[in-house]
């Protein structure tokens, strides 16, 4: 009752995937970090979505669908299960951590779009993640913003992703629109 347009978000997104709602959900007030994380114990059957006040404001309410169906995809495919990088016991399971993680984001993202039922919803919540900004300063071409992996790939890559628990905006930007088709 006190926040109708996030709770209309809230069962928007469990009506399309289809799932009775197990959750929590909370709003910190933060409006430095554009923030939204699931906390679960292991093997629960329930878990608790952590909004910040930033990530609210800044996205509208489909494009937070976008945010919470991503975070429920966490939980259901118990991602805070998998290993944790700095667990590993050599650099080789390091790395293979590191590249589990990235694969998690990657699955979380498609649940976000099937919870957000319309691509451009779900690009236009990671560019504005993104980049921290709202839509009166970002002009949503994707094409041209995907045009920036052909830059990095003439620079032979991105050296400081191979190191990242999550795929840089470009590669989820891909990612996402390859299964939307």
């Amino acid at each position: 009752e006190l926040f109708p347009s996030i709770a209309q978000s809230i069962d928007n997104v469990f009506q399309r995937l289809k799932i009775k709602n197990k959750f929590t959900f909370f709003i910190t007030a933060n409006h430095v970090e554009s923030q939204a994380y699931c906390s679960v114990m292991p093997q629960s059957d329930s878990a608790e979505i952590v909004l910040t006040s930033k990530i609210i404001e800044l996205l509208t309410p489909n494009e937070l669908e976008y945010v919470i169906g991503h975070e429920i995809a966490h939980f259901y495919f118990q991602h805070s299960l998998y290993p944790m990088p700095s667990q590993a016991k050599n650099k080789i399971a390091y790395l293979n951590a590191l590249n589990l993680s990235r694969s998690a984001e990657i699955s979380a993202d498609r649940v976000g779009f099937i919870a957000a039922d319309h691509l451009d919803h779900s690009l236009r919540a990671i560019l504005k993640l993104a980049s921290g900004l709202s839509e009166q300063h970002i002009k949503f071409n994707y094409e041209k913003y995907l045009d920036q992996l052909k830059e990095i790939q003439s620079l032979k890559g991105n050296a400081g992703e191979i190191l990242s628990t999550h795929p840089s905006f470009l590669n989820r930007v891909q990612a996402l629109t390859w299964f939307s088709e």
